[in-house]
């Protein structure tokens, strides 16, 4: 009986460490993402800078 429950202990340990672990990829994969999405954003900001700069350079030579 104390066998059976030692192994339950550690089998109920180690799921907890697992969720755990689980948890944490998933905020890293989360931060990797929301990583990519603020660099698009800059690019896409940065982009239509130079769009309207282009715009405003080209109305004046027209």
């Amino acid at each position: 009986m104390r066998e059976s429950i030692e192994h339950l202990g550690a089998f109920n340990s180690g799921r907890a460490v697992q969720r755990l672990e689980d948890v944490q990829h998933d905020l890293s994969a989360q931060a990797v993402l929301w990583v990519r999405v603020r660099w698009l954003l800059i690019g896409v900001a940065i982009g239509a800078a130079f769009a309207a700069v282009f715009v405003q350079v080209w109305q004046l030579h027209h």
